[in-house]
């Protein structure tokens, strides 16, 4: 046990507040550091609490990760009845809320480095990302625009992330990159049906010569 941890005042028990500075600070350390540069030592000390009340809540680092992840991966008051406003809500989201979305972006880039965080990272990106955005657009081809909106969406968080420091975007080249990502998130959402996948090639068009 670190210092920090070991000096600092006990705390009133609450199972609910600790765990969640528990997982507040295992979001800030993966996404900071890394999984694999992580330990739950590191974690006890950053939110002040006995590393076995980790292992109590959680189990093993691996689960936390999970746990972590699971919880800043929320689409709530993204996927609302209102369609029309999409783009720009996620738009907005990606802009403006980093306290989230720069940690989320952050943990899943930096996972790719350590196999058993890649494959949690994997699992939560298609079921609690993609799944959840396709059952909402709904239709034939809602996986498909479910992972555009998933890929575009991610990739416009990992580069904030890397020039967030350094970035000399003037305001103007903000707002047309704003309003180009909004519009053309909203296009993916009012695809027509079809339209996502009936534009593609299929394999076999390649293989027969129909595709040159």
């Amino acid at each position: 046990m670190t210092k920090a941890a070991d000096s600092a005042p006990p705390r009133p028990r609450n199972s609910t507040k600790t765990k969640a500075r528990i997982l507040e600070a295992a979001q800030n350390a993966f996404s900071t550091r890394g999984y694999r540069d992580v330990g739950i030592r590191d974690i006890s000390a950053a939110a002040e609490v006995n590393q076995n009340l980790i292992t109590r809540y959680f189990g093993g680092k691996a689960s936390l990760f999970r746990e972590a992840l699971a919880s800043i991966l929320k689409l709530d008051d993204l996927l609302i009845e209102d369609r029309a406003d999409f783009g720009n809500r996620q738009a907005n989201i990606l802009r403006q809320n980093h306290a989230t979305t720069m940690n989320s972006g952050a943990m899943l880039a930096l996972s790719i480095g350590d196999p058993q965080a890649r494959a949690i990272s994997s699992e939560k990106w298609n079921h609690q990302l993609v799944d959840v955005i396709a059952d909402w657009l709904d239709g034939p081809d809602a996986k498909a625009r479910a992972r555009l909106i998933s890929m575009l969406s991610m990739g416009f968080t990992v580069v904030q992330l890397l020039t967030a420091e350094e970035s000399e975007e003037s305001r103007e080249e903000q707002i047309f990159i704003d309003q180009w990502l909004a519009e053309t998130l909203q296009k993916i959402v009012d695809m027509p049906e079809g339209s996502a996948t009936g534009t593609l090639p299929s394999p076999s068009d390649k293989i027969s010569g129909k595709v040159a």
